[in-house]
């Protein structure tokens, strides 16, 4: 991420009742554009997530979420 000053991505999996519960930790710091660069990636991380719910299947109506 040659963008950025500093780029750290934790990913959490932890298995819940009904499947897993995905959680990503970001911490960023881009060299320029600041409010631009972190629009960009919360929209990727949001379309990510809406990817992997369509493709392995989201909570069952009335399930916790987080």
């Amino acid at each position: 991420m040659g963008s950025m000053h500093q780029w750290r991505h934790a990913r959490r999996i932890a298995p819940t009742a009904t499947g897993c519960t995905l959680t990503d930790d970001l911490r960023f710091e881009p060299r320029w554009a600041t409010p631009v660069v972190a629009w960009c990636v919360r929209r990727l991380f949001t379309h990510r997530h809406a990817v992997l719910r369509k493709r392995l299947g989201a909570l069952p109506t009335g399930a916790a979420s987080r």
